[in-house]
């Protein structure tokens, strides 16, 4: 008899282990059904939970089918947030220093300042996925100008292009120069060209060479002299084109 009782106490003993058993895996389904039923983020999903959330951020970006997210300070409860609202395969938080509105506001400071034209800068823009401001400028100036441009601006949240001066970028004789009493400017015209391309100007940074390497100055210049010109990097798109020089040489 006590054999018996044994064995049934063992039988049931293994049928709540089953039962146990399939609770469990049935929990575990449960867990996975719901990490597949989260939504994928979207831009605009991203952006209503980070204002419903208060979520100090820098901006979104899409890359590889999914939103990267650049959030001030991330921590683990912002890591929670997105977890328990989107599939974790549709997007990437990453960790800056800078919201938006900070990096808007220093990017503004340069035309406030009037930095562009007191430093020679080349050019300027919201490097959104790196939360800087890429900045531009010639290499031959460019502790100077660092030096200048941090007192405005942390420098933690600059990024710097140095272009170097490598060959000129036009080669050609001046044709025309600008009205007196206007900005100086001159009108080249290209080898093989019809008509002049590029009205040439110049700013307190251009620097303007003769032929035997001396430094001479815009109003020594004259139609007929041929020269090498490298230009700043930005140009408008007229006919004929606008830009400022860099550096131009006389081609004796």
């Amino acid at each position: 008899m006590q054999r018996f009782k044994l064995k049934w106490m063992q039988v049931c003993l293994g049928i709540v282990a089953v039962l146990l058993g399939g609770c469990s895996g049935s929990g575990d389904s449960g867990e996975q059904g719901l990490s597949r039923n989260l939504a994928d983020a979207t831009p605009q999903a991203v952006r209503s939970l980070l204002a419903e959330k208060k979520i100090a951020n820098g901006d979104i970006y899409l890359e590889q089918s999914r939103v990267h997210v650049n959030i001030v300070g991330l921590n683990g409860e912002a890591e929670t947030e997105f977890a328990q609202k989107f599939s974790a395969d549709s997007y990437v938080l990453h960790d800056v220093a800078y919201t938006t509105a900070e990096l808007e506001a220093a990017y503004k400071l340069l035309e406030e300042q009037k930095l562009y034209t007191k430093l020679n800068l080349y050019g300027a823009r919201l490097d959104v996925k790196n939360n800087k401001i890429g900045v531009s400028l010639p290499d031959d100036q460019a502790e100077e100008v660092k030096e200048e441009l941090e007192k405005h601006i942390r420098p933690d949240m600059l990024a710097y292009e140095l272009v170097e001066l490598g060959e000129p970028h036009v080669v050609g004789e001046i044709v025309s120069l600008s009205e007196p009493g206007t900005s100086r400017r001159i009108l080249i015209l290209e080898p093989g060209e019809a008509a002049p391309t590029y009205w040439f100007s110049f700013n307190a940074a251009s620097e303007l060479l003769n032929g035997a390497g001396e430094r001479i100055a815009a109003a020594d210049l004259l139609p007929g002299q041929q020269v090498k010109v490298w230009h700043t990097g930005t140009i408008n798109e007229s006919f004929p084109a606008q830009a400022t020089v860099r550096r131009l040489e006389l081609d004796m």
